[in-house]
């Protein structure tokens, strides 16, 4: 019995709409945090339960690192009259304060960070509810965009920025459009 099997053998709920995840799937998901972090103990854990050993040398942290540094965005956006802040939780529309949720944060940031391109549905519920759940109903989605639309747009009825590609998904305008 491993040092993690507790948290890896977690009862979850049935899923209803998507596969059940594998325990090496699930095991796995431990990999980006225990080489990002270099805490040996989970990158051992991982290995053995993946039977797929991760071996970082010093160059391949290194490496990664700059990697990382690398490919790091802005966290500071201005598009049109906003200016998005997502390092420090700012967002601003006219110089005005708004207040947006956690999820409301995320989707805005996925959607300014790939402006121009429509994010499937899919994709978007995927990457906003990263918590575990296995499931998250896609009106979740579009209530979170409606009320996102509420404190961004003007006239959220007839949106500016955030765009619906109906049947697809929604999309940020870029600022020349």
């Amino acid at each position: 019995m491993g040092k993690y099997d507790d948290i890896i053998h977690t009862p979850w709920p049935r899923p209803t709409k998507r596969a059940r995840m594998s325990l090496e799937d699930r095991a796995a998901q431990f990999a980006p945090f225990a080489a990002l972090t270099g805490y040996d103990a989970v990158l051992a854990e991982t290995a053995r339960l993946t039977q797929n050993p991760v071996f970082l040398t010093e160059e391949s942290l290194e490496e990664l690192n700059a990697q990382l540094r690398r490919g790091k965005r802005d966290a500071r956006v201005e598009v049109g009259p906003f200016v998005f802040d997502f390092d420090r939780m700012e967002f601003r529309r006219d110089g005005k304060a708004l207040e947006l949720s956690k999820t409301e944060q995320k989707l805005l940031r996925l959607l300014v960070e790939n402006r121009g391109q429509t994010l499937a549905r899919g994709t978007l519920v995927d990457r906003i509810w990263t918590d575990g759940a296995e499931y998250v109903d896609e009106n979740a989605l579009s209530v979170t965009v409606k009320r996102l639309r509420g404190k961004l747009e003007e006239n959220p009825s007839a949106p500016q920025y955030l765009k619906t590609v109906y049947g697809i998904g929604y999309s940020w305008v870029r600022a020349d459009e």
